[in-house]
């Protein structure tokens, strides 16, 4: 039986390979390999048509949304 290949972000994020697509990005379930294997979500941006500066602004935005969540299971990175 073989093991599941899964893809390592940060060297520290090890994601599932089935992620929920979006506009621009796509969400992975993942598990924290730093944190006793925690289940995580792990959000990546993809890049396609739009121009960096529009990425880079969405990014942005949705980084000072996430910074005023406030929950034990958010940590805090």
């Amino acid at each position: 039986m073989s093991e599941k290949v899964r893809r390592i972000v940060n060297g520290r994020y090890a994601l599932d390979q089935k992620p929920r697509t979006g506009g621009m990005s796509e969400v992975y379930p993942a598990f924290d390999l730093a944190n006793d294997a925690t289940k995580v979500a792990v959000k990546l941006f993809t890049r396609g048509e739009i121009e960096d500066d529009i990425l880079k602004e969405t990014y942005e935005r949705e980084v000072r949304a996430l910074k005023e969540l406030k929950h034990p299971s958010i940590g805090e990175h």
